[in-house]
C-alpha cells in the first residue's frame, strides 16, 4: 500500500513539474518572442499614418 501511495505522489508532482514547465515556456514565448512583434507593428501603422498625413494635409 505505501508503494502505490509513493508512486502516485511522484506521478502527481511529474505532472505538476510539467504542467509549470509549460506555463513558463508559454510566458517566455509571450514576453520574448510576441512583444516585439507588438512594437513594430504598432510603429509600422504609426509610420503608415504619417505618411498618410502628409500626403492629405
Amino acid at each position: 500500500m505505501k508503494n502505490k501511495a509513493q508512486a502516485s505522489l511522484e506521478y502527481i508532482l511529474l505532472i505538476g513539474a510539467a504542467i509549470m514547465f509549460i506555463i513558463i515556456i508559454a510566458i517566455l514565448v509571450k514576453n520574448v518572442v510576441m512583444a516585439p512583434a507588438m512594437n513594430q507593428s504598432n510603429y509600422s501603422a504609426g509610420y503608415i499614418q504619417n505618411i498618410t498625413n502628409n500626403l492629405t494635409g
